[in-house]
Protein backbone atom coordinates (compact mmCIF):
# COMPACT_ATOMS: atom_id res chain seq x y z
CA UNK A 1 0.00 0.00 0.00
CA UNK A 2 2.56 2.38 0.62
CA UNK A 3 4.33 1.61 -2.17
CA UNK A 4 1.07 2.23 -4.14
CA UNK A 5 0.89 6.04 -2.64
CA UNK A 6 4.62 6.38 -3.64
CA UNK A 7 3.72 5.41 -6.44
CA UNK A 8 1.04 8.14 -7.01
CA UNK A 9 2.53 10.78 -5.40
CA UNK A 10 5.58 10.84 -7.50
CA UNK A 11 3.15 10.48 -10.72
CA UNK A 12 0.95 13.21 -9.53
CA UNK A 13 4.43 15.46 -8.68
CA UNK A 14 5.91 14.90 -12.43
CA UNK A 15 2.20 16.20 -14.20
CA UNK A 16 2.39 19.07 -12.20
CA UNK A 17 5.61 19.92 -13.41
CA UNK A 18 4.74 19.66 -16.33
CA UNK A 19 1.70 21.90 -16.09
CA UNK A 20 3.83 24.30 -14.11
CA UNK A 21 6.40 24.50 -17.01
CA UNK A 22 3.71 24.32 -19.86
CA UNK A 23 2.60 27.52 -17.88
CA UNK A 24 6.10 28.94 -17.37
CA UNK A 25 5.93 28.89 -20.95
CA UNK A 26 2.82 30.46 -21.71
CA UNK A 27 3.71 33.40 -19.62
CA UNK A 28 7.41 33.63 -21.32
CA UNK A 29 4.97 33.63 -24.76
CA UNK A 30 2.75 36.34 -23.59
CA UNK A 31 -0.50 34.14 -23.89
CA UNK A 32 -3.27 36.16 -22.79
CA UNK A 33 -5.00 34.55 -20.00
CA UNK A 34 -7.63 31.93 -21.39
CA UNK A 35 -5.94 31.60 -24.87
CA UNK A 36 -5.58 27.79 -25.22
CA UNK A 37 -2.16 25.68 -24.69
CA UNK A 38 -0.43 25.11 -27.26
CA UNK A 39 1.55 21.50 -26.83
CA UNK A 40 5.13 20.69 -28.25
CA UNK A 41 3.59 20.00 -31.39
CA UNK A 42 1.28 23.15 -32.15
CA UNK A 43 -1.29 22.68 -35.53
CA UNK A 44 -0.56 26.09 -36.61
CA UNK A 45 2.47 29.01 -36.92
CA UNK A 46 1.68 32.17 -35.86
CA UNK A 47 1.48 35.20 -37.96
CA UNK A 48 4.75 37.19 -37.62
CA UNK A 49 4.35 41.04 -37.12
CA UNK A 50 4.98 42.52 -40.59
CA UNK A 51 8.43 43.82 -41.60
CA UNK A 52 9.45 41.62 -38.44
CA UNK A 53 10.28 39.03 -40.91
CA UNK A 54 13.72 37.76 -42.13
CA UNK A 55 14.39 37.08 -45.32
CA UNK A 56 14.09 33.21 -46.76
CA UNK A 57 17.05 32.18 -48.44
CA UNK A 58 16.18 31.21 -51.91
CA UNK A 59 14.61 27.40 -51.34
CA UNK A 60 15.61 27.42 -47.85
CA UNK A 61 13.94 27.83 -44.11
CA UNK A 62 14.18 30.43 -41.85
CA UNK A 63 15.16 29.67 -38.16
CA UNK A 64 12.86 31.74 -36.00
CA UNK A 65 13.41 32.71 -32.68
CA UNK A 66 9.86 33.60 -30.87
CA UNK A 67 8.38 37.22 -30.34
CA UNK A 68 5.65 38.67 -28.51
CA UNK A 69 2.60 38.92 -30.44
CA UNK A 70 -0.51 40.65 -29.34
CA UNK A 71 -3.53 37.96 -28.17
CA UNK A 72 -5.10 38.85 -31.33
CA UNK A 73 -2.13 37.88 -33.39
CA UNK A 74 -2.26 34.28 -31.64
CA UNK A 75 -3.61 31.64 -34.23
CA UNK A 76 -6.40 29.49 -33.69
CA UNK A 77 -5.44 25.71 -33.93
CA UNK A 78 -7.09 25.82 -36.93
CA UNK A 79 -5.83 28.57 -38.69
CA UNK A 80 -3.33 28.35 -41.75
CA UNK A 81 -0.18 29.69 -41.50
CA UNK A 82 1.37 32.29 -43.18
CA UNK A 83 4.69 33.43 -44.24
CA UNK A 84 5.42 37.38 -43.94
CA UNK A 85 8.58 37.41 -44.86
CA UNK A 86 10.07 39.14 -48.06
CA UNK A 87 10.77 36.26 -50.59
CA UNK A 88 7.36 35.60 -50.39
CA UNK A 89 4.87 38.45 -49.59
CA UNK A 90 2.28 36.67 -47.60
CA UNK A 91 1.74 33.50 -49.38
CA UNK A 92 -0.13 30.97 -47.41
CA UNK A 93 1.88 27.69 -47.30
CA UNK A 94 -0.39 24.83 -48.40
CA UNK A 95 0.65 22.64 -45.68
CA UNK A 96 1.03 23.78 -42.27
CA UNK A 97 4.70 24.01 -40.67
CA UNK A 98 5.31 22.95 -37.18
CA UNK A 99 7.17 24.88 -35.03
CA UNK A 100 8.99 24.41 -32.23
CA UNK A 101 9.79 27.47 -30.27
CA UNK A 102 12.63 28.57 -29.02
CA UNK A 103 12.47 29.74 -25.49
CA UNK A 104 14.95 32.09 -23.01
CA UNK A 105 14.73 30.32 -19.99
CA UNK A 106 14.47 33.07 -17.24
CA UNK A 107 13.32 30.72 -14.42
CA UNK A 108 15.70 30.06 -12.04
CA UNK A 109 15.22 26.47 -11.69
CA UNK A 110 13.96 24.74 -14.04
CA UNK A 111 14.13 20.84 -15.03
CA UNK A 112 16.78 20.20 -17.86
CA UNK A 113 14.98 21.11 -21.06
CA UNK A 114 17.71 22.23 -23.71
CA UNK A 115 16.44 25.86 -25.44
CA UNK A 116 15.51 24.55 -29.11
CA UNK A 117 15.05 26.44 -32.80
CA UNK A 118 13.72 24.69 -35.77
CA UNK A 119 14.38 25.98 -39.27
CA UNK A 120 10.83 26.60 -40.75
CA UNK A 121 11.33 25.77 -44.44
CA UNK A 122 10.08 28.66 -47.00
CA UNK A 123 7.34 26.92 -48.75
CA UNK A 124 5.22 28.90 -50.91
CA UNK A 125 3.34 27.44 -53.79
CA UNK A 126 5.62 26.38 -56.46
CA UNK A 127 5.29 25.85 -60.23
CA UNK A 128 4.29 22.66 -61.67
CA UNK A 129 4.67 20.83 -64.39
CA UNK A 130 1.26 21.56 -65.38
CA UNK A 131 1.95 24.98 -64.74
CA UNK A 132 4.80 25.05 -67.08
CA UNK A 133 3.76 22.80 -70.00
CA UNK A 134 7.13 20.79 -69.28
CA UNK A 135 9.75 19.85 -66.20
CA UNK A 136 11.21 21.94 -63.70
CA UNK A 137 14.53 21.16 -64.89
CA UNK A 138 13.72 21.48 -68.78
CA UNK A 139 12.40 24.88 -67.77
CA UNK A 140 14.56 26.00 -65.19
CA UNK A 141 14.42 29.85 -65.90
CA UNK A 142 10.91 29.96 -66.48
CA UNK A 143 10.26 28.07 -63.59
CA UNK A 144 12.28 30.86 -61.56
CA UNK A 145 9.76 33.29 -63.35
CA UNK A 146 6.43 31.40 -62.58
CA UNK A 147 7.65 30.45 -58.68
CA UNK A 148 8.48 35.00 -58.44
CA UNK A 149 5.29 35.30 -60.06
CA UNK A 150 3.24 33.10 -57.45
CA UNK A 151 5.33 34.92 -55.00
CA UNK A 152 4.07 38.27 -55.74
CA UNK A 153 0.35 37.17 -56.61
CA UNK A 154 -0.98 38.74 -53.03
CA UNK A 155 0.53 41.29 -52.84
CA UNK A 156 -0.10 42.96 -56.34
CA UNK A 157 -3.87 41.74 -56.37
CA UNK A 158 -4.37 43.34 -52.88
CA UNK A 159 -8.01 42.13 -51.63
CA UNK A 160 -8.94 41.30 -55.39
CA UNK A 161 -8.45 37.95 -57.45
CA UNK A 162 -6.08 37.14 -59.91
CA UNK A 163 -6.01 33.32 -61.62
CA UNK A 164 -2.40 32.79 -61.07
CA UNK A 165 -2.43 29.23 -59.56
CA UNK A 166 0.06 26.23 -59.94
CA UNK A 167 -2.61 23.67 -60.73
CA UNK A 168 -3.54 25.71 -64.62
CA UNK A 169 -0.99 26.41 -67.17
CA UNK A 170 1.14 29.79 -66.88
CA UNK A 171 0.17 30.54 -70.04
CA UNK A 172 -3.35 31.24 -69.34
CA UNK A 173 -2.46 33.49 -66.43
CA UNK A 174 -4.31 36.54 -66.79
CA UNK A 175 -2.14 39.18 -68.61
CA UNK A 176 0.82 36.92 -68.18
CA UNK A 177 2.70 36.49 -72.10
CA UNK A 178 5.84 33.54 -72.27
CA UNK A 179 8.17 33.80 -75.18
CA UNK A 180 11.64 33.34 -76.41
CA UNK A 181 14.45 30.83 -76.14
CA UNK A 182 14.83 29.30 -73.36
CA UNK A 183 11.48 30.28 -72.09
CA UNK A 184 11.18 33.37 -70.12
CA UNK A 185 7.87 35.67 -68.92
CA UNK A 186 8.17 38.46 -71.18
CA UNK A 187 4.94 40.57 -70.76
CA UNK A 188 3.02 41.17 -67.98
CA UNK A 189 -0.18 43.54 -68.96
CA UNK A 190 -3.06 44.11 -67.38
CA UNK A 191 -5.50 47.25 -67.90
CA UNK A 192 -7.66 48.16 -64.81
CA UNK A 193 -9.86 49.35 -67.53
CA UNK A 194 -10.82 46.04 -68.17
CA UNK A 195 -11.35 44.33 -64.92
CA UNK A 196 -14.50 44.84 -63.06
CA UNK A 197 -11.99 45.05 -60.15
CA UNK A 198 -9.11 46.60 -59.80
CA UNK A 199 -5.33 45.68 -58.31
CA UNK A 200 -5.41 47.38 -55.18
CA UNK A 201 -1.62 46.12 -53.96
CA UNK A 202 1.45 47.44 -54.14
CA UNK A 203 4.41 46.45 -56.36
CA UNK A 204 6.90 43.93 -54.76
CA UNK A 205 10.82 44.24 -54.89
CA UNK A 206 10.61 40.38 -56.48
CA UNK A 207 9.33 42.14 -59.72
CA UNK A 208 13.18 42.66 -60.44
CA UNK A 209 13.77 39.00 -60.67
CA UNK A 210 11.80 38.47 -63.59
CA UNK A 211 14.88 39.86 -65.74
CA UNK A 212 13.54 38.18 -69.25
CA UNK A 213 10.54 41.01 -68.67
CA UNK A 214 10.08 43.42 -71.59
CA UNK A 215 6.94 44.96 -70.71
CA UNK A 216 5.37 46.28 -67.38
CA UNK A 217 2.11 47.14 -68.42
CA UNK A 218 -0.21 47.89 -65.05
CA UNK A 219 -2.16 50.90 -66.38
CA UNK A 220 -5.07 52.15 -64.29
CA UNK A 221 -5.36 50.46 -61.13
CA UNK A 222 -5.09 51.05 -57.59
CA UNK A 223 -1.75 50.24 -56.55
CA UNK A 224 -0.14 52.36 -53.91
CA UNK A 225 3.51 52.28 -52.72
CA UNK A 226 6.52 53.33 -53.91
CA UNK A 227 8.53 51.90 -57.65
CA UNK A 228 10.77 49.31 -56.39
CA UNK A 229 14.48 50.15 -57.50
CA UNK A 230 14.78 46.61 -58.37
CA UNK A 231 13.40 47.44 -61.59
CA UNK A 232 16.59 48.62 -62.72
CA UNK A 233 17.59 44.98 -63.13
CA UNK A 234 15.11 44.49 -65.50
CA UNK A 235 17.63 45.52 -68.46
CA UNK A 236 15.18 43.47 -71.30
CA UNK A 237 12.60 46.39 -70.40
CA UNK A 238 11.27 48.32 -73.70
CA UNK A 239 7.96 49.36 -71.76
CA UNK A 240 6.51 50.51 -68.34
CA UNK A 241 2.90 51.62 -67.90
CA UNK A 242 2.18 52.21 -64.16
CA UNK A 243 0.34 55.43 -65.03
CA UNK A 244 -3.06 55.96 -63.16
CA UNK A 245 -2.21 54.70 -60.02
CA UNK A 246 -1.75 55.82 -56.38
CA UNK A 247 1.97 55.25 -56.45
CA UNK A 248 4.10 57.73 -54.01
CA UNK A 249 7.87 58.12 -53.20
CA UNK A 250 10.42 59.36 -56.02
CA UNK A 251 10.82 58.10 -59.55
CA UNK A 252 13.80 55.31 -58.94
CA UNK A 253 17.48 56.95 -60.17
CA UNK A 254 17.90 52.96 -60.83
CA UNK A 255 15.83 53.13 -64.05
CA UNK A 256 19.12 54.47 -65.44
CA UNK A 257 20.12 50.86 -66.19
CA UNK A 258 17.42 50.42 -68.59
CA UNK A 259 18.81 51.38 -72.14
CA UNK A 260 16.53 49.56 -73.85
CA UNK A 261 13.73 51.48 -72.69
CA UNK A 262 11.59 52.98 -75.40
CA UNK A 263 8.24 54.17 -73.49
CA UNK A 264 8.00 55.43 -69.66
CA UNK A 265 3.96 56.09 -68.67
CA UNK A 266 3.45 56.97 -65.30
CA UNK A 267 1.09 60.14 -65.72
CA UNK A 268 -1.43 60.17 -63.24
CA UNK A 269 0.40 58.74 -60.30
CA UNK A 270 1.66 60.24 -56.44
CA UNK A 271 4.99 60.27 -57.84
CA UNK A 272 6.81 63.67 -56.36
CA UNK A 273 10.37 64.68 -56.47
CA UNK A 274 12.57 65.93 -59.41
CA UNK A 275 12.55 64.20 -62.33
CA UNK A 276 16.06 62.23 -62.01
CA UNK A 277 18.81 63.49 -64.41
CA UNK A 278 19.53 59.94 -64.80
CA UNK A 279 17.61 59.33 -66.94
CA UNK A 280 19.14 61.49 -69.49
CA UNK A 281 21.60 58.14 -70.75
CA UNK A 282 18.25 56.32 -72.09
CA UNK A 283 18.93 57.40 -75.54
CA UNK A 284 16.18 54.74 -77.13
CA UNK A 285 13.36 56.63 -75.20
CA UNK A 286 10.28 57.61 -77.08
CA UNK A 287 7.45 58.58 -74.67
CA UNK A 288 8.56 60.15 -71.40
CA UNK A 289 5.17 60.68 -70.40
CA UNK A 290 4.36 61.98 -66.61
CA UNK A 291 1.30 64.52 -66.77
CA UNK A 292 -0.62 64.74 -63.69
CA UNK A 293 1.88 63.52 -61.02
CA UNK A 294 3.32 65.45 -58.38
CA UNK A 295 7.04 66.17 -59.69
CA UNK A 296 9.27 69.44 -58.45
CA UNK A 297 12.53 70.95 -59.30
CA UNK A 298 13.69 71.99 -62.83
CA UNK A 299 13.47 70.06 -66.12
CA UNK A 300 16.88 68.45 -66.22
CA UNK A 301 18.82 69.58 -69.50
CA UNK A 302 19.82 66.20 -70.13
CA UNK A 303 16.39 65.51 -71.26
CA UNK A 304 17.82 67.22 -74.31
CA UNK A 305 20.35 64.06 -75.18
CA UNK A 306 17.32 62.00 -75.78
CA UNK A 307 16.99 62.49 -79.28
CA UNK A 308 14.72 59.82 -79.85
CA UNK A 309 11.96 61.31 -78.10
CA UNK A 310 8.55 61.65 -79.50
CA UNK A 311 6.68 62.61 -76.72
CA UNK A 312 7.80 64.62 -74.01
CA UNK A 313 4.35 65.31 -71.30
CA UNK A 314 5.02 66.86 -68.13
CA UNK A 315 1.75 68.71 -67.52
CA UNK A 316 0.31 69.32 -64.24
CA UNK A 317 3.41 69.07 -62.36
CA UNK A 318 5.19 71.81 -59.89
CA UNK A 319 8.29 71.85 -62.32
CA UNK A 320 10.14 75.04 -61.82
CA UNK A 321 12.38 77.24 -63.76
CA UNK A 322 12.90 77.82 -66.97
CA UNK A 323 12.15 75.52 -70.73
CA UNK A 324 15.77 73.99 -71.31
CA UNK A 325 17.48 75.25 -74.79
CA UNK A 326 18.16 71.93 -74.78
CA UNK A 327 14.85 70.79 -75.87
CA UNK A 328 16.63 71.95 -79.49
CA UNK A 329 17.59 68.81 -79.93
CA UNK A 330 14.37 66.89 -80.01
CA UNK A 331 13.51 67.77 -83.34
CA UNK A 332 11.70 64.20 -83.68
CA UNK A 333 8.98 65.62 -81.33
CA UNK A 334 5.68 65.65 -81.97
CA UNK A 335 4.20 66.56 -78.71
CA UNK A 336 4.94 68.82 -76.17
CA UNK A 337 3.10 69.01 -72.80
CA UNK A 338 4.42 71.76 -70.27
CA UNK A 339 1.32 73.22 -69.55
CA UNK A 340 0.23 73.88 -66.01
CA UNK A 341 3.46 74.42 -63.72
CA UNK A 342 5.16 77.30 -62.33
CA UNK A 343 7.94 77.53 -65.34
CA UNK A 344 9.18 81.05 -65.81
CA UNK A 345 11.43 82.79 -68.62
CA UNK A 346 11.59 83.54 -71.68
CA UNK A 347 10.43 80.94 -74.34
CA UNK A 348 13.19 79.71 -75.57
CA UNK A 349 14.30 80.26 -79.73
CA UNK A 350 16.05 77.47 -80.04
CA UNK A 351 12.17 76.00 -79.79
CA UNK A 352 12.19 76.50 -83.36
CA UNK A 353 13.94 73.59 -84.66
CA UNK A 354 10.85 71.20 -83.08
CA UNK A 355 9.26 71.90 -86.65
CA UNK A 356 7.86 68.32 -86.12
CA UNK A 357 5.27 69.60 -83.20
CA UNK A 358 1.58 68.59 -83.81
CA UNK A 359 0.96 69.72 -80.10
CA UNK A 360 1.89 72.13 -77.84
CA UNK A 361 0.73 72.81 -74.50
CA UNK A 362 2.76 76.22 -72.48
CA UNK A 363 -0.70 77.31 -70.73
CA UNK A 364 -0.83 77.83 -67.03
CA UNK A 365 2.94 79.02 -66.57
CA UNK A 366 4.66 82.12 -66.07
CA UNK A 367 6.34 81.89 -69.19
CA UNK A 368 7.13 85.47 -71.29
CA UNK A 369 7.65 86.59 -74.48
CA UNK A 370 6.41 84.97 -77.79
CA UNK A 371 6.28 81.31 -79.28
CA UNK A 372 8.91 80.85 -82.20
CA UNK A 373 6.54 81.60 -85.34
CA UNK A 374 7.90 78.51 -87.26
CA UNK A 375 5.49 76.88 -84.30
CA UNK A 376 2.68 78.69 -85.76
CA UNK A 377 1.53 75.78 -87.80
CA UNK A 378 1.23 73.35 -84.95
CA UNK A 379 -2.10 71.77 -85.62
CA UNK A 380 -2.67 72.01 -81.67
CA UNK A 381 -1.86 74.23 -79.50
CA UNK A 382 -2.80 75.94 -75.90
CA UNK A 383 -0.40 78.93 -75.19
CA UNK A 384 -3.05 80.52 -72.65
CA UNK A 385 -4.10 83.71 -72.38
CA UNK A 386 -0.20 85.74 -71.41
CA UNK A 387 1.68 83.53 -74.91
CA UNK A 388 1.53 84.38 -78.37
CA UNK A 389 3.02 83.35 -81.78
CA UNK A 390 6.25 85.65 -82.84
CA UNK A 391 5.39 87.46 -85.98
CA UNK A 392 6.53 86.00 -88.99
CA UNK A 393 9.61 86.33 -90.62
CA UNK A 394 9.72 88.70 -93.42
CA UNK A 395 10.10 87.01 -96.79
CA UNK A 396 12.79 87.56 -99.06
CA UNK A 397 11.16 89.66 -102.34
CA UNK A 398 12.17 89.68 -105.75
CA UNK A 399 10.72 91.86 -108.55
CA UNK A 400 11.36 90.96 -112.24
CA UNK A 401 10.32 92.75 -115.30
CA UNK A 402 8.92 89.84 -117.82
CA UNK A 403 9.09 91.65 -120.79
CA UNK A 404 5.55 92.01 -121.14
CA UNK A 405 3.89 95.78 -120.53
CA UNK A 406 1.71 96.36 -117.51
CA UNK A 407 3.32 93.51 -116.46
CA UNK A 408 5.74 93.20 -112.59
CA UNK A 409 6.54 89.63 -111.20
CA UNK A 410 6.90 88.96 -107.78
CA UNK A 411 8.84 86.65 -106.47
CA UNK A 412 9.12 85.41 -102.67
CA UNK A 413 10.97 83.15 -100.28
CA UNK A 414 9.76 82.99 -96.89
CA UNK A 415 10.62 80.71 -93.70
CA UNK A 416 6.83 81.67 -91.82
CA UNK A 417 4.79 78.71 -90.92
CA UNK A 418 1.09 78.45 -90.32
CA UNK A 419 0.87 80.97 -93.22
CA UNK A 420 -2.99 80.47 -94.36
CA UNK A 421 -2.65 83.71 -98.02
CA UNK A 422 0.09 85.87 -98.70
CA UNK A 423 -0.69 89.86 -99.28
CA UNK A 424 0.99 92.55 -101.55
CA UNK A 425 0.92 96.60 -101.82
CA UNK A 426 2.48 99.14 -104.37
CA UNK A 427 2.57 102.33 -104.78
CA UNK A 428 4.37 103.88 -107.93
CA UNK A 429 6.64 107.16 -108.17
CA UNK A 430 3.93 109.91 -108.99
CA UNK A 431 6.23 112.51 -110.98
CA UNK A 432 8.88 111.32 -113.75
CA UNK A 433 12.23 110.65 -113.76
CA UNK A 434 14.08 109.76 -110.06
CA UNK A 435 14.62 110.61 -107.20
CA UNK A 436 10.91 111.81 -106.94
CA UNK A 437 8.33 111.63 -104.78
CA UNK A 438 6.34 108.51 -103.51
CA UNK A 439 2.95 107.96 -104.14
CA UNK A 440 1.11 106.56 -100.84
CA UNK A 441 1.26 102.32 -100.33
CA UNK A 442 -1.49 101.11 -101.38
CA UNK A 443 -3.60 98.92 -99.36
CA UNK A 444 -2.94 95.52 -98.26
CA UNK A 445 -4.63 92.96 -100.85
CA UNK A 446 -4.79 89.25 -100.58
CA UNK A 447 -2.87 87.64 -103.19
CA UNK A 448 -5.58 85.84 -105.16
CA UNK A 449 -5.87 82.42 -104.40
CA UNK A 450 -2.43 82.36 -102.22
CA UNK A 451 -1.87 79.11 -99.61
CA UNK A 452 0.97 78.32 -97.71
CA UNK A 453 2.90 77.41 -100.21
CA UNK A 454 2.78 80.28 -102.89
CA UNK A 455 5.60 82.01 -103.88
CA UNK A 456 4.90 83.70 -106.87
CA UNK A 457 2.42 86.34 -108.20
CA UNK A 458 2.19 88.40 -111.49
CA UNK A 459 1.25 91.48 -110.95
CA UNK A 460 -0.86 92.91 -113.82
CA UNK A 461 -2.29 96.85 -115.07
CA UNK A 462 0.77 98.75 -113.53
CA UNK A 463 2.11 101.54 -115.73
CA UNK A 464 5.45 102.49 -117.07
CA UNK A 465 6.73 104.34 -113.63
CA UNK A 466 8.79 102.39 -111.26
CA UNK A 467 7.39 101.01 -108.55
CA UNK A 468 8.15 99.74 -104.73
CA UNK A 469 6.53 96.90 -103.95
CA UNK A 470 6.01 94.41 -100.77
CA UNK A 471 4.87 91.21 -99.25
CA UNK A 472 3.73 89.63 -96.26
CA UNK A 473 2.14 86.37 -95.09
CA UNK A 474 -0.60 86.12 -93.41
CA UNK A 475 -0.87 83.78 -89.99
CA UNK A 476 -2.24 83.28 -86.80
CA UNK A 477 -1.44 86.89 -86.11
CA UNK A 478 0.00 89.02 -89.17
CA UNK A 479 3.44 88.52 -91.03
CA UNK A 480 6.13 91.11 -90.96
CA UNK A 481 6.19 92.98 -94.47
CA UNK A 482 8.98 92.28 -96.63
CA UNK A 483 11.92 94.50 -97.43
CA UNK A 484 10.54 97.41 -100.35
CA UNK A 485 11.57 96.13 -103.20
CA UNK A 486 11.95 98.33 -106.74
CA UNK A 487 10.60 97.29 -110.30
CA UNK A 488 9.06 98.85 -113.68
CA UNK A 489 7.58 96.69 -116.05
CA UNK A 490 8.58 96.38 -119.58
CA UNK A 491 9.43 99.66 -121.11
CA UNK A 492 9.17 99.46 -124.63
CA UNK A 493 10.35 101.09 -127.85
CA UNK A 494 9.32 101.91 -131.31
CA UNK A 495 10.29 98.75 -132.65
CA UNK A 496 8.47 96.93 -129.30
CA UNK A 497 11.80 95.42 -128.10
CA UNK A 498 11.66 95.31 -124.31
CA UNK A 499 14.67 97.43 -122.54
CA UNK A 500 16.64 95.81 -120.01
CA UNK A 501 16.65 99.08 -117.76
CA UNK A 502 20.01 100.00 -115.17
CA UNK A 503 19.27 98.30 -111.52
CA UNK A 504 15.73 96.12 -112.84
CA UNK A 505 16.37 92.44 -112.64
CA UNK A 506 15.28 90.85 -115.67
CA UNK A 507 13.42 87.26 -116.30
CA UNK A 508 14.94 85.05 -119.02
CA UNK A 509 13.71 83.37 -122.17
CA UNK A 510 13.35 87.00 -123.92
CA UNK A 511 15.13 89.02 -126.29
CA UNK A 512 16.06 92.68 -124.27
CA UNK A 513 18.00 95.58 -125.77
CA UNK A 514 20.97 96.44 -123.24
CA UNK A 515 19.08 99.91 -121.92
CA UNK A 516 18.81 102.83 -124.78
CA UNK A 517 22.25 100.76 -127.13
CA UNK A 518 21.47 99.90 -130.13
CA UNK A 519 22.91 96.33 -129.05
CA UNK A 520 19.81 93.30 -128.47
CA UNK A 521 20.87 90.02 -127.04
CA UNK A 522 18.53 87.12 -125.68
CA UNK A 523 18.69 85.95 -122.13
CA UNK A 524 18.63 82.16 -121.73
CA UNK A 525 15.57 80.82 -119.65
CA UNK A 526 17.75 79.67 -116.92
CA UNK A 527 19.17 83.12 -116.03
CA UNK A 528 17.72 86.43 -114.67
CA UNK A 529 20.34 89.37 -115.57
CA UNK A 530 20.66 92.73 -114.06
CA UNK A 531 22.23 95.78 -116.00
CA UNK A 532 24.09 98.22 -114.66
CA UNK A 533 27.13 100.75 -115.81
CA UNK A 534 30.23 99.21 -116.49
CA UNK A 535 32.03 102.89 -116.87
CA UNK A 536 34.45 104.28 -118.61
CA UNK A 537 38.00 103.16 -118.43
CA UNK A 538 40.75 102.03 -121.71
CA UNK A 539 38.68 104.78 -123.67
CA UNK A 540 35.73 102.43 -123.81
CA UNK A 541 31.82 103.08 -122.23
CA UNK A 542 30.91 100.01 -121.18
CA UNK A 543 27.90 98.08 -119.74
CA UNK A 544 27.51 94.86 -117.43
CA UNK A 545 25.62 92.23 -117.49
CA UNK A 546 25.70 90.30 -114.49
CA UNK A 547 23.95 86.30 -113.53
CA UNK A 548 21.77 87.46 -110.47
CA UNK A 549 22.39 83.44 -109.34
CA UNK A 550 26.52 83.06 -109.33
CA UNK A 551 27.47 86.93 -109.49
CA UNK A 552 29.40 86.52 -113.01
CA UNK A 553 29.11 88.84 -114.95
CA UNK A 554 29.52 89.63 -119.25
CA UNK A 555 30.73 93.04 -120.16
CA UNK A 556 30.11 95.22 -122.95
CA UNK A 557 31.61 98.12 -125.17
CA UNK A 558 28.66 100.41 -126.20
CA UNK A 559 30.84 102.14 -128.82
CA UNK A 560 31.90 98.92 -131.04
CA UNK A 561 29.32 95.97 -129.61
CA UNK A 562 32.64 93.89 -128.42
CA UNK A 563 31.96 91.52 -125.04
CA UNK A 564 35.37 91.98 -123.79
CA UNK A 565 35.79 90.75 -120.41
CA UNK A 566 34.13 87.94 -118.77
CA UNK A 567 34.20 87.39 -115.26
CA UNK A 568 32.82 83.25 -113.70
CA UNK A 569 32.81 83.29 -110.41
CA UNK A 570 33.79 79.42 -110.04
CA UNK A 571 34.02 77.09 -107.15
CA UNK A 572 35.24 74.08 -108.90
CA UNK A 573 37.84 75.86 -111.89
CA UNK A 574 35.72 74.51 -114.59
CA UNK A 575 32.81 77.17 -115.55
CA UNK A 576 30.52 75.71 -112.93
CA UNK A 577 28.97 78.16 -110.36
CA UNK A 578 28.02 78.43 -106.98
CA UNK A 579 24.47 77.84 -107.32
CA UNK A 580 22.42 75.43 -108.96
CA UNK A 581 24.80 72.57 -109.39
CA UNK A 582 24.11 71.95 -113.13
CA UNK A 583 24.34 75.23 -114.41
CA UNK A 584 26.96 76.04 -116.64
CA UNK A 585 27.98 80.03 -116.61
CA UNK A 586 30.59 80.19 -119.25
CA UNK A 587 28.01 78.36 -121.70
CA UNK A 588 25.03 80.67 -120.57
CA UNK A 589 27.14 83.44 -120.97
CA UNK A 590 28.36 82.22 -125.45
CA UNK A 591 24.87 81.87 -125.55
CA UNK A 592 24.12 85.53 -124.71
CA UNK A 593 27.26 86.65 -126.91
CA UNK A 594 26.38 84.43 -129.99
CA UNK A 595 22.39 85.78 -129.40
CA UNK A 596 23.77 89.61 -129.53
CA UNK A 597 22.39 91.60 -132.90
CA UNK A 598 22.36 95.11 -134.35
CA UNK A 599 19.55 97.26 -134.26
CA UNK A 600 19.25 100.75 -136.31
Amino acid sequence: MRARWLRFGLTLGVSLGVVGLALAIGMTRGDAPGADAQGATPTAAPTLPSGDAPSLPSGGGVTLATPTPTAASTPSSASTPEISDDSHLGRTTPTPAPVVTAIRQTAPTLPTTATTATTLPANPPTCTTTTLGGTRTANALLAADCDTLLAIETTLAGTVALNWDPGTALTSWEGVTVGGTPKRVTQIVIHGGKRTSKLNGTLATQLGNLTGLRRLDLNDHSLTGAIPTQLGKLTALTYIDLAANALTGSVPTQLEALTKLEYLWLWKTKLSGPLPTQLGVLTKLRVLSFNGASLSGEIPTQVGNLTALTEVALGGNSLGGEIPTELESLTALTRLELQNNSLSGAIPAEMGSLTKLTLLRLSGNSLTGCVPNVLAGVATHDLGTSLSFCPAPAPDLTVLADGVAGVLILEWTSTAVGITRWQYRHRELVAGGRPETWGTWGAWTNVPGSNASTRTYRLTGVGDAWYQVEVRAWTTIAGTSSSVVEGTPAYFGSDGIPWMLTGQMNKGGKEYRISGTKYVVTIPSDMRIVVSGGGIGWGRTSMRLTDVESGSYLQIDLGSGEFYNRHVVSTSGSGSVSGSADRDVNALFDQIVASKRTTP
